[in-house]
């Protein structure tokens, strides 16, 4: 798994919800044993679909329907293309009666957004843009994936429109494994912003930044992001990962024990500090490997994928060893 802490996407789903955006997914970790053999962990979550219970939006007649729709790196299924950045646009509902005319409806609709926002008069609040973006879920939605360090929060980035509103709704949340850090092909994302490094940067993440061109946007953004520091967010968001730590913890030790830690990723790190020769690299790739092996005779395991989160596991567990 990309995901070696198993808690990215249900950390974010949680997230999701502290600031607001709505229709995050529900997530639940489970144990699979098949004829009493043990199989794995797995997170079970709800898939992004309209339906009651997930993403709930009215449905409308004819062209004036309710259309949820998707930015798609991997441009497959129904998709249209925008005009201005060549965005390919999956449309995920209506699916299984999409007509012609509703097709080219959301062509249209994505074609006027997109002249709107790379228009000379973008700026304008009844000609540019934000004449046809809901402000609300716009800024929740890119503050969190700044947040979260999403790498691939435009390779695949959902929206809808509302059937009987003119708006583009931002979210749900889906896709996290690569988020937080962990991309090695993108540098310390720690330090780094989404609208900068994240992939897609020549499409939709043409978006983003064009609105940082203006003053309205930034002034949205800095401000609700001002509002969610002073709620807590760090706190709320901390607080959340070792919530999921508790709930993991033993899962967690019985799944590597079963498929042990890919060592790609360490090769490639230290291949990149460029402090040592291929042959003492594979010394320490061996020895990692030896000692993994020894994973489900540990009494504690800790996983650095977030050094800050792992320091304090660390030091705690230190702690708790002192005082015996």
């Amino acid at each position: 798994a990309y995901d070696k802490t198993m808690m990215r996407n249900a950390l974010t789903s949680e997230l999701s919800d502290i600031v607001g955006l709505p229709f995050a997914p529900g997530a639940k970790f489970v144990d699979v044993s098949v004829n009493g053999v043990y199989q794995g962990t797995y997170q079970i979550s709800d898939h992004m679909e309209v339906m009651e219970g997930r993403v709930e939006l009215p449905e409308g007649t004819g062209d004036d329907v309710s259309y949820f729709l998707e930015c798609d790196g991997y441009a497959d299924h129904v998709v249209v293309r925008t005009a201005v950045k060549n965005v390919a646009v999956r449309i995920h509902s209506p699916k299984d009666n999409l007509t012609t005319s509703q097709k080219n409806f959301v062509k249209s609709w994505m074609d006027d957004f997109e002249n709107r926002l790379f228009g000379a008069q973008f700026k304008d609040p009844k000609r540019g843009y934000r004449a046809v973006v809901d402000s609300i879920t716009l800024a929740d939605w890119y503050i969190l994936d700044e947040v979260s360090a999403n790498v691939d929060g435009f390779w695949s980035q959902y929206f809808y429109k509302k059937a009987g509103d003119p708006k583009l709704y931002f979210g749900p949340v889906w896709d996290y494994d690569i988020a937080y850090a962990n991309d090695n092909r993108k540098g310390d994302t720690s330090k780094q912003l989404m609208k900068d490094v994240a992939y897609e940067q020549d499409h939709n993440g043409s978006w983003i930044n064009r609105m940082w061109e203006d003053p309205w946007f930034q002034r949205l953004i800095t401000r609700r992001y001002a509002e969610l520091v002073a709620d807590g967010l760090q706190q709320k968001l901390i607080a959340k990962i070792d919530s999921l730590a508790q709930v993991l913890g033993e899962t967690q030790k019985a799944n590597y024990a079963k498929y042990g830690y890919k060592t790609e990723v360490l090769r490639q790190r230290l291949i990149g500090r460029g402090t040592e020769n291929m042959e003492k690299i594979e010394e320490r790739l061996a020895r990692a490997e030896y000692e993994m092996s020894f994973a489900e005779k540990f009494d504690e395991v800790i996983v650095n994928d977030i050094l800050e989160v792992a320091q304090v596991e660390a030091e705690a567990l230190v702690e708790d060893f002192l005082e015996e």
